[in-house]
This record gives C-alpha cells, sequence and structure tokens, in this order.
C-alpha cells in the first residue's frame, strides 16, 4: 500500500511539475507573438483614458479617427485631415495623416496633440513628420441622439521645432510656410 501511495504522490508532482513548466513556455511563446504582444495595453498618457477606444467620423468625408488601444491613432480608420497651406505665396491642398501616430488629450484645456503625424502635400518631395496642435470640444447641437464634436487645427510643429499657424509662418525649404485658413473639422462619435 506504501508503494502504490509513493508512485501515486510521484506521478502527481511529475503532472504538476509538466504542467507548470508547460505554462511558463507557453507564456514565453506567446511574449514573441505579434497578437499577444498588441493586445498588452500600455498606460494612458495625459487624460487619454477619455478617448480610448472611440471612433470618430469625419461628416464631410468617409474618414475616421480611431483612438486606439496603446495612445496611437489606429490605422484602420483613415484618419486623413485636409487642409490649406499657404507655401510661397500661394495656397496648395495638404493632408495631415493621423493612421499610426501617438495622441495626447488634457480634458480640462480641451487639447489634443498628435506626435509623429504626416503632412502631405504636392508641394513637398516627401512626407515631413509633424506634431499637430488641435483644440476638441463638444459641438452645441438640437439633435440629443448625436454626439457631435469639432476639431479645430491650431498649428502643427516642424522637425526642426519651428510652429506653424495661421498667424505664425515659417521658413521651409527657404520659402514661407503657413495655414492659410484654421481648419475645422465636424465630427460624430461613431457607436459601433
Amino acid at each position: 500500500m506504501k508503494t502504490r501511495t509513493t508512485f501515486t504522490l510521484k506521478l502527481l508532482l511529475s503532472v504538476c511539475l509538466l504542467t507548470v513548466g508547460g505554462t511558463s513556455c507557453f507564456k514565453r511563446e506567446l511574449e514573441h507573438e505579434d497578437n499577444y504582444i498588441n493586445i498588452k495595453q500600455d498606460p494612458s498618457l495625459a487624460d487619454n483614458e477619455v478617448l480610448r477606444f472611440r471612433t470618430f467620423k469625419l461628416d464631410d468625408y468617409d474618414r475616421y479617427i480611431i483612438f486606439g488601444n496603446n495612445n496611437e491613432v489606429s490605422i484602420d480608420g483613415s484618419a486623413q485631415l485636409p487642409l490649406l497651406l499657404h507655401y510661397d505665396g500661394q495656397n496648395h491642398s495638404a493632408t495631415i495623416d493621423l493612421s499610426g501616430c501617438v495622441y495626447e488629450y488634457l480634458t480640462h484645456q480641451d487639447k489634443l496633440t498628435f506626435r509623429g503625424a504626416l503632412l502631405r502635400s504636392p508641394i513637398f518631395t516627401t512626407p515631413i513628420v509633424i506634431d499637430a496642435e488641435a483644440q476638441l470640444k463638444r459641438a452645441g447641437g438640437t439633435n440629443p441622439k448625436q454626439d457631435r464634436f469639432v476639431l479645430r487645427l491650431k498649428a502643427f510643429t516642424l522637425p526642426e521645432g519651428k510652429r506653424v499657424s495661421v498667424d505664425e509662418r515659417q521658413s521651409y525649404l527657404d520659402k514661407p510656410l503657413g495655414i492659410s485658413i484654421e481648419p475645422l473639422y465636424y465630427l460624430t462619435y461613431y457607436r459601433n
């Protein structure tokens, strides 16, 4: 009887050790898997928890701004903001591509900053990496079923640290660069 109990205990101990060892190996294997890494959530910057996992549709465009898990704007929503640049004495079309950039929201100031956005325009040979400053506020309206917001682009900062806005023009490639008019984007909170 004693040998049978000893054998059962040894067998139980072996099964437990294999289970623990297998679980830790499986977890280490998962840590190198892309889907597992992407599920991990980074701590929120500033007040980002307010926007995390929220989707907004740009009213005049078939585009969405999706605020993602890791303080990043999702690449799934084609989050591009059109604007008009004043460059070398003329107005030119441009877009700010927010996809993949890091966002930081300050609730008490209604301030939304996008770090690492791309400024694209036919006047530049390659996109310019910028930080864009905007104001995000709830829009007043008569339809209580729609959550509407206004995103107002205030300025952007060039890689050299030069701030560009409607009032502030900077030299870029030896020509003056500014924002022609302060753009407003009307957004609707999109519920999945």
